[in-house]
């Protein structure tokens, strides 16, 4: 829905664009108005509308002046300048202020509709290329690639809290069926992944508490699948969040604890203790035995029996080896590895260890075999080199992955392990390194088309990838400008 603010100091003027926005069935708008700049800015700052459209001649403060005004408070939306004079100066105004479009009284009704239907449909594009950006942080190890600010965040996620949930896709329920489902019980549902896996967030309100929400997909999806898991709560509004691929790994994991037939009040707890191996998501953080070890020790001393505990890092390091696409195993033989990783071992913290070194050892980096080292080593090279080769394709940590014939969570840590770089950052490290090269040796060439030369789909996102990564503009870039 495209949000638009009007601002003019005309009460019939104001009426009039309102109504003519509001009348037309092209497509869905939101609208709000304001008499005067200062009443705009605010409306700016709180509401964060996709374009103002702004009357140049108002009191105190003009639209113009209200303009450089907001683009000084960090505002990034779109602006239409209204006018009943042709004058040459208001027009340079405008080009300098990056206004969008400069329209003469009376309004052109065609031309205004044309033109907010095309922002539109640039919204849907950028909206889709920002929770693309989401998709990555939340189901894969990518942590530094660029990402939506917190105000487009909040623009795409305006709920207060969300959980990730992941369902298997077996049986006749589709993701699409499932989505219409849960779309008709909360506020927002959003389909991220459709594969073996359907993983989609909910909109859950903060007063629901865990049980009436588990209560909730139960009764929902109790003839489609017996298996589904949750996340904890995921806030997009609060910058302290960190967005991050450790809430589908905590429903995959609590997926995992159903197939074990480990009670739902178990399940509660273990969100409640709030103690999950960083380990799996950020393999630096726990890179060594001895690290692992004192979790597990503070781990096996929070839960009431250490059977939990057990519970908990078996599903955990079972989710840790998964992917969105991947098949999980079925109940059956998940029961049995559980039942053969309590009876190897004592229940206490070092019993949990060896059992965890005993059936995980592989995913463990201090315990891997050297000639392993050496192949990997030679496979993120492969990587790079493949990265390098096709930077221009439409590349994604699968892909690369499934070249090199390597799980794409394990890919990611040896890739950043080796290199200092994360996947994402390395791409788009080459992709804008090869457009500097083409700005410098074919100068008339326009951005645009550079953008999609160097393998980005929209010049919008280009931009956006570019300032984050250089601190400027192309075009500044261009000019030489530091």
């Amino acid at each position: 829905m495209l949000k638009v603010l009007i601002v003019d100091d005309e009460y019939m003027v104001l009426k009039g664009l309102e109504a003519m926005v509001n009348a037309q069935q092209l497509f869905p708008v939101q609208i709000r108005t304001a008499m005067d700049a200062e009443d705009a800015l605010s409306k700016i700052e709180k509401w964060v509308p996709d374009v103002v459209i702004a009357d140049v001649n108002m009191p105190e403060i003009g639209g113009l002046e209200m303009i450089e005004l907001a683009r000084e408070r960090g505002s990034r939306c779109r602006f239409i300048i209204c006018t009943g004079y042709d004058e040459v100066d208001y027009l340079h105004r405008a080009i300098r202020q990056q206004v969008a479009e400069y329209l003469l009284k009376p309004i052109d009704r065609d031309l205004l509709l044309r033109k907010l239907q095309e922002f539109e449909r640039q919204k849907q594009i950028e909206n889709g290329e920002m929770l693309s950006l989401v998709k990555t942080r939340l189901l894969f190890r990518q942590s530094d690639s660029p990402f939506p600010s917190p105000e487009e965040l909040c623009a795409l996620f305006p709920e207060r809290e969300y959980r990730l949930v992941v369902i298997p896709n077996e049986g006749d329920a589709t993701p699409e069926t499932l989505q219409s489902l849960f779309t008709q019980l909360f506020p927002q549902t959003v389909l991220l992944h459709r594969s073996r896996n359907s993983v989609l967030l909910l909109a859950c309100p903060p007063a629901l508490p865990l049980p009436a929400f588990r209560g909730i997909l139960r009764s929902v999806l109790q003839e489609k699948t017996s298996r589904w898991g949750c996340s904890s709560p995921l806030r997009f509004s609060e910058t302290e969040t960190v967005i991050d691929c450790r809430f589908f790994y905590e429903a995959i994991a609590d997926l995992i604890l159903s197939a074990l037939s480990v009670p739902e009040k178990a399940h509660e707890e273990i969100q409640r203790v709030n103690l999950r191996p960083v380990w799996l998501w950020n393999p630096d953080a726990y890179s060594s035995c001895s690290d692992l070890f004192s979790f597990l020790q503070r781990l096996t001393n929070a839960f009431p029996c250490p059977q939990m505990a057990f519970a908990q890092m078996f599903a955990d390091f079972s989710a840790g080896i998964c992917y969105p696409s991947s098949s999980l195993p079925e109940s059956s033989v998940l029961a049995e590895r559980f039942r053969l990783f309590c009876a190897s071992e004592s229940p206490d913290a070092q019993g949990l260890y060896r059992a965890l070194v005993r059936r995980f050892g592989r995913e463990i980096p201090e315990i891997q075999e050297k000639e392993q080292r050496k192949d990997n080593t030679d496979k993120i090279d492969r990587a790079a080199d493949y990265i390098r080769r096709h930077y221009s394709e439409d590349l994604s940590l699968d892909s690369v992955a499934e070249y090199v014939s390597l799980h794409p969570s394990y890919l990611s840590y040896l890739f950043k392990k080796k290199t200092g770089d994360s996947f994402l950052h390395f791409l788009h490290t080459v992709r804008l390194q090869e457009a500097c090269r083409l700005m410098r040796e074919k100068p008339d060439l326009p951005l645009e088309r550079i953008s999609e030369l160097v393998g980005y789909r929209t010049s919008t996102y280009f931009y956006k990838a570019f300032r984050q990564h250089f601190g400027k503009s192309p075009r500044d870039w261009q000019k030489g400008k530091s």
